[in-house]
């Protein structure tokens, strides 16, 4: 069936259209998985070509946002990168945090940010490490997606322990409430954090309708390197003009 699609002249629309919306192109050389997906999702939705595909993700968001929902990736945990968050708490927060002292703010994007772990371990490292420093400050931890389904977990706050893999077991037990296999972030370090929908390459930015301006810190990993240099130059404009300068 995939090679049957991928001949379908309608196809190549399809592709170009989910490509333009999502800046996927990382779909654009692997045809044949974008192929595979669309197949499942047709079988799904009673769709039986690709032209009827199309049509369907031009005029319902809906159908759109769940056909996107299989092709991104969601594949994160909580303090990927152990070297990573460690050059946040010795080098930059407190840069931040000294820069920052006047106006007693501390604004951050998390960036394709899926289903949320890593705007709440910044929250989990913020609290535990620089809670005293922070005493009355307004702080402001956003992460944005374009995966709803990711999104509705991410307000949930509630993973299972593949999530936790490398986690601190001192961590998990000051921070987590455990439900038999599942584990939900302790109010407390949920307070500081928000999540919505963005499209990195189809929104703008910044965008004070959406509260994606005057950032001191914006994160955005494992995400542009599915997007073609032309995007990603794209993109990084936005986040430079979406920073505190």
């Amino acid at each position: 069936m995939i090679e049957s699609l991928l001949h379908d002249p309608h196809f190549q629309h399809v592709q170009d259209h989910i490509i333009e919306e999502t800046g996927l192109a990382f779909y654009k050389t692997r045809p044949e998985l974008l192929a595979d997906r669309c197949i499942k999702y047709m079988a799904q939705h009673n769709i039986s070509n690709s032209k009827m595909l199309l049509e369907k993700l031009q005029t319902h968001t809906a159908a759109r946002d769940t056909l996107i929902a299989e092709l991104t990736v969601g594949e994160t945990y909580f303090f990927r990168q152990t070297e990573f968050f460690e050059a946040l708490k010795t080098i930059i927060f407190p840069e931040l945090i000294a820069r920052k002292q006047q106006q007693k703010t501390l604004r951050i994007w998390s960036a394709g940010c899926a289903t949320g772990p890593e705007a709440y371990s910044i929250s989990i490292m913020l609290k535990q490490n620089f809670g005293i420093q922070l005493t009355g400050w307004t702080i402001n931890i956003m992460g944005t997606d374009i995966n709803k389904k990711h999104l509705e977990q991410a307000h949930q706050a509630t993973y299972n322990a593949w999530a936790l893999r490398d986690l601190d077991p001192q961590i998990e037990r000051t921070c987590f409430d455990r439900h038999q296999n599942t584990f939900r972030l302790k109010p407390a370090y949920r307070e500081h954090v928000t999540f919505q929908y963005h499209n990195l390459v189809r929104d703008p930015m910044p965008s004070l309708l959406q509260g994606l301006s005057n950032f001191d810190l914006i994160l955005c990993r494992n995400v542009m390197i599915y997007f073609s240099p032309q995007t990603i130059n794209q993109i990084v404009n936005g986040f430079y003009k979406s920073l505190s300068h």
